[in-house]
């Protein structure tokens, strides 16, 4: 789901400011643990395509 914030939020895989972003779970097998980071509308097509 597309969420807007006024002051913005860092994309946690390209590292820009944006203000409308989606939260995603990246997972780090290596620790066996899931994170919930934000995502730019970029980053989000980008990892949604790759997924199917």
């Amino acid at each position: 789901m597309k969420k807007t914030s006024s002051k913005g939020v860092i994309c946690f895989f390209c590292l820009r400011r944006t203000r409308t972003y989606y939260i995603v779970d990246y997972e780090v097998k290596e620790l066996g643990m899931t994170f919930k980071v934000y995502a730019c509308p970029e980053c989000y097509a980008k990892i949604t395509t790759q997924k199917k």
